[in-house]
């Protein structure tokens, strides 16, 4: 059974490793390190035959436009990260005038049915307050309507390395809609209403809307209840059997009754760049001053086929 694989939820592989993703192809398969289990390595398949469908997530699809024909034998779509934070949530991001026209290209050259925007996280924090996004998201919107099969909205959730960082750069960020602890004066009613903004806005300019495993608003706003990586888009794009059984280690997905949540990720549930393990650069002192993260290339696996896993700039996330 063909496998679907998520490219990836660690780095950016189509803007920082483009060209190696393009080797392994060429190789036809990857080495894949268990994050938890460094000794434990598996195989994955990249012949056309066992790979369903392949899912990019990227803010930069620039160093791949050349390239694309190599993707001609397999399934395929991009989730585009487009917000506009700027400097210094977003450093290594390009500037959103740049993101949109990059996206505008990839939809000349594979269509709008495999391009779908995120707008993620979502954080109210400092200058970014709700009439922010509001009249952020709008400029977006207009910009992408009729290039995107749908926009994803997620709202920031915290982690212990983002918070520690947004925190050190002066901002108080909001909860998620979940209402977690230590909640500052806004709440997560305060990000139902900017979301039911945003779905609004975001149909008047003919875009559908789904939630990244947000129960929360998937219970009080309505969408299209698509996940992530969502069987019902890739059985769009692929006629191969793939499982749709739904990955037990990802977050609850928007919509319980659809298995959509990474599916068919038996194989290669974290992505083709999971031979690298993102670790720490710098001690836990200089990242509480507001030091970023560096991916570096995993030791104990020298390399796929003699070719390894690329360094990494150093790369910053928030959110998701």
């Amino acid at each position: 059974m063909a496998v679907i694989i998520s490219a990836s939820r660690r780095t950016d592989i189509p803007s920082f490793h483009a060209d190696w993703f393009f080797e392994r192809l060429m190789e036809g398969f990857v080495d894949v390190r268990n994050p938890f289990n460094p000794k434990q390595i598996r195989h994955v398949s990249l012949d056309p035959e066992s790979v369903a469908c392949f899912v990019f997530w990227t803010r930069d699809a620039q160093p791949m436009l050349s390239r694309l024909d190599e993707l001609e034998p397999y399934a395929f779509y991009f989730h585009i990260t487009i917000i506009g934070y700027g400097a210094p949530l977003e450093p290594l991001g390009p500037p959103a005038r740049e993101a949109v026209e990059m996206l505008k290209l990839l939809v000349g050259k594979i269509g709008q049915n495999r391009v779908i925007w995120r707008y993620d996280p979502v954080l109210l924090a400092g200058q970014y307050d709700a009439n922010w996004h509001i009249m952020n998201f709008a400029g977006l919107a207009r910009e992408l309507s009729g290039h995107v099969r749908h926009c994803v909205i997620s709202i920031y959730d915290p982690y212990r390395h983002t918070e520690a960082r947004l925190k050190n750069a002066g901002f108080l960020p909001l909860r998620g809609v979940s209402g977690n602890e230590d909640a500052s004066e806004y709440s997560s009613a305060h990000y139902q209403l900017l979301v039911k903004e945003l779905v609004g806005i975001a149909a008047s300019e003919g875009i559908s809307v789904s939630f990244c495993a947000e129960p929360e608003l998937w219970q009080v706003q309505p969408s299209l209840g698509l996940g992530c990586i969502d069987s019902a888009i890739i059985s769009e794009l692929t006629s191969k059997p793939f499982s749709s059984r739904k990955d037990k280690n990802q977050r609850r997905p928007a919509n319980a009754s659809r298995a959509s949540i990474s599916a068919a990720m038996e194989h290669a549930r974290e992505g083709v760049c999971t031979a690298m393990q993102i670790e720490r650069e710098r001690s836990s002192r200089e990242m509480a001053q507001g030091e970023t993260f560096s991916a570096r290339r995993s030791s104990s696996v020298a390399a796929n086929s003699a070719k390894p896993a690329p360094d990494s700039p150093k790369v910053t996330k928030c959110g998701k």
